[in-house]
C-alpha cells in the first residue's frame, strides 16, 4: 500500500512531538507542518504543467522559508547540494525505468538509503540534512515529472514519493541518534579515564 510509511511515521512523529517534546514555538511549528502534511496528502495542486501533491507543496514552502534565514554562503552551498540530490534522485528513477532487471529491491528503501548516504556525506548539521533531503528529493521529483511529461502524466509528490521521503527522514534520525550515542560514550569514557588518572 502506497503511503503507508508516510502516514505511519508522520503520526508517530506527531505523537512524540505533542506529548514528549517541551512546549515552545519550535514544537508548534513542527506539529503544524506534520498535521498539514497529513491532511493535504490527498490534495492535488496544478502548478503550471505539473500536478503536485499538497503535501509536497507544504514541505517545500516550509523548507524554503527556513532557508531564507541562512547566510548567503550557506544558501549557495545548500543550493548546490540540493541540485546534486535532485540529480541523484532522478537518475535512479530513470535508470530503474530503463533497466528494471537490476532493481529487485524495494525502491522506497534503496532510493531513501541513497539519498541519506549522499546527504550525510555532504551535510553535517542535522537541520541542514533534513532540509537538503526534502528539497533535493522534491526538486528531483519535479525533474523526473518533466522528463516523463511527453509520455505520461506523472504526479509530483505522490504517495510513493512521500514513502521514500519518510523513510529517508527516519534514516537520518536514526543516524543522528547513533552519532549522539557514540559521542556520549566517547565523552563518558574520557571523563572516566581522567577521573581514574586523578584518583591515582
Amino acid at each position: 500500500m502506497e503511503g503507508i510509511f508516510f502516514y505511519w511515521f508522520s503520526w508517530i512523529g506527531w505523537t512524540i512531538l505533542t506529548f514528549f517534546k517541551e512546549k515552545g514555538r519550535e514544537r508548534l511549528i513542527y506539529v503544524y507542518i506534520l498535521l498539514l502534511s497529513i491532511i493535504s496528502s490527498t490534495i492535488k495542486v496544478e502548478a503550471g504543467p505539473f500536478l503536485v501533491s499538497g503535501t509536497l507543496v507544504i514541505l517545500l514552502i516550509s523548507c524554503y522559508s527556513r532557508l531564507t534565514y541562512y547566510d548567503r554562503a550557506l544558501k549557495v552551498r545548500m543550493g548546490i547540494i540540493t541540485v546534486i540530490l535532485s540529480l541523484a534522485y532522478t537518475s535512479y528513477l530513470l535508470f530503474e525505468m530503463y533497466d528494471p532487471v537490476w532493481f529487485f529491491l524495494d525502491r522506497r528503501f534503496v532510493l531513501a538509503l541513497l539519498l541519506v548516504y549522499v546527504t550525510c556525506i555532504l551535510l553535517k548539521e542535522f537541520e541542514h540534512r533534513l532540509i537538503g533531503l526534502v528539497v533535493g528529493a522534491g526538486q528531483g521529483d519535479f525533474l523526473y515529472s518533466y522528463v516523463l511529461s511527453p509520455y505520461t502524466n506523472y504526479q509530483v509528490g505522490a504517495l510513493s514519493f512521500l514513502d521514500i521521503a519518510a523513510n529517508a527522514v527516519v534514516m537520518v534520525l536514526i543516524w543522528q541518534g547513533i552519532s549522539y550515542g557514540v559521542e556520549y560514550i566517547n565523552r563518558y569514557t574520557r571523563s572516566q579515564a581522567r577521573q581514574s588518572v586523578s584518583n591515582k
